[in-house]
């Protein structure tokens, strides 16, 4: 393995980490948010589609900068962190 391989694997694994934390806050916020809210479907409908395109980007500009390793390296950070988080939240009960 080389340094450059290395680096892609690190920015990668980081990306897809913070792309999870970023993904599983932002649902959280709309969550929270449906109680009285006048149109909940709507806000539902939207938060996904705000917290999908924020991921499909992230994941896009990790394509573009680090090609496959680094693309395989955010899967599986978004993955672990989004476990671990689940594991959390059963563990913990609701978030606050």
């Amino acid at each position: 393995m080389n340094a450059t391989l290395l680096a892609q694997l690190a920015a990668g694994f980081a990306a897809g980490a913070a792309a999870a934390w970023l993904f599983l806050r932002l649902l959280q916020a709309s969550v929270r948010g449906l109680p009285g809210h006048p149109h909940p479907g709507r806000a539902l409908v939207a938060g996904f589609v705000l917290r999908a395109a924020l991921v499909v980007a992230v994941f896009a500009l990790v394509a573009r900068l680090a090609q496959g390793p680094g693309l395989a390296a955010a899967l599986v950070g978004f993955l672990v962190l989004r476990s671990w988080r689940l594991r959390q939240v059963r563990r913990e009960g609701t978030p606050r």
